[in-house]
């Protein structure tokens, strides 16, 4: 997990321009060049654990990993559906790097999900929940990347307009999922967080 809290730059929205959006993104997401960025911090992490680079943590085997790469964003922009979409194309491409480059040392059989990104107040939504059990955000992530795969399975049978709303309904982002998790617990089963808890403490 990578917690980032760069913003898309006030100029660079208001411009409207694609490519002036996709620059700066991969500038503070994703550049190869200097230090390194959200995307390859989470490659060299994941890279780390199916090495077993971590002196403390020693007692299992790479071929066993289920990962998760995870990345929590102030800028709620970084959530919409095509710059979602674009960070997670790019993460792909360094995930497929890695897989290869492991492959040559006979590290095989482990698992890397697709990034997901989350915007922190939906972290925060779901804090009281993960600490009481009542849901796992392993399992979150794979309902969700089994929801878009699902809607991108195409047969002979679908027609035009049945493949172009699931394309547009696979759009929906991780986020969004979340949020719409949390709407979704009925008002008597809501959890307040901690801090709330304890205002009347004072």
């Amino acid at each position: 997990m990578e917690v980032k809290d760069s913003f898309i730059s006030g100029v660079t929205k208001q411009s409207f321009n694609i490519n002036s959006i996709q620059e700066e993104i991969k500038k503070k997401y994703y550049s190869t060049e200097g230090p390194e960025k959200a995307i390859m911090q989470l490659i060299t992490r994941i890279k780390l654990s199916l090495t077993k680079k971590f002196i403390f943590d020693q007692n299992y085997k790479p071929q066993s990993l289920r990962l998760y790469p995870i990345l929590i964003v102030y800028d709620i922009n970084l959530t919409v559906p095509g710059i979602e979409s674009l960070m997670i194309e790019w993460f792909k491409i360094e995930r497929d790097k890695l897989i290869n480059e492991l492959k040559e040392f006979g590290i095989i059989g482990f698992q890397i999900k697709d990034l997901v990104i989350l915007h922190i107040d939906g972290l925060i939504g779901l804090t009281e929940y993960i600490r009481a059990g009542k849901v796992k955000l392993e399992i979150l992530i794979n309902n969700h990347l089994y929801r878009r795969k699902l809607l991108l399975k195409i047969d002979k049978k679908t027609s035009f307009n049945e493949l172009k709303s699931s394309v547009l309904d696979s759009y929906l982002s991780f986020n969004q999922y979340v949020m719409d998790f949390i709407r979704s617990i009925p008002s008597k089963e809501r959890l307040m967080s901690t801090e709330f808890r304890n205002l009347g403490d004072d």
